[in-house]
């Protein structure tokens, strides 16, 4: 999480003061700029960078597996990984759950790998 807020520093830095300076002599306020001009020139990363936090929560494991210990509040992924290690068995049935946990990141990431590219690539150009 603190990274995040380092990316979004960077992001903000490296809009032009220009427009904001342009925003306050016509009048506009503070939230103002931020809100009309800031937000739709930062929109790219700040959408990247909410997908792939949002996958990373998804996958993370070890923050659940400490502090649940009970099966009904268990995410997908560490059941699965639970049964696997303590029975060893039925392994289609497993295959089958974690393409089931698999499938909504694949499919977010399908609907926005347009926007996650033009943004990673636009990211590490300088001009």
């Amino acid at each position: 999480m603190d990274l995040i807020l380092l990316f979004y520093t960077a992001i903000f830095k490296s809009i032009p003061w220009s427009y904001a300076e342009a925003a306050f002599m016509d009048g506009a306020s503070n939230f103002q700029v931020f809100r009309k001009v800031m937000l739709p020139l930062a929109r790219g990363p700040i959408t990247s960078i909410a997908l792939i936090s949002g996958i990373g929560i998804w996958n993370d494991y070890m923050t659940p597996f400490l502090y649940l210990d009970e099966k009904p509040t268990l995410s997908l992924g560490i059941y699965m990984f639970q049964e696997i290690m303590i029975y060893k068995s039925n392994y289609p049935l497993f295959f089958a759950a974690i393409l089931i946990s698999v499938l909504p990141i694949l499919i977010i990431f399908i609907i926005f790998q347009k926007t996650i590219m033009e943004n990673t690539v636009a990211g590490g150009l300088k001009g």
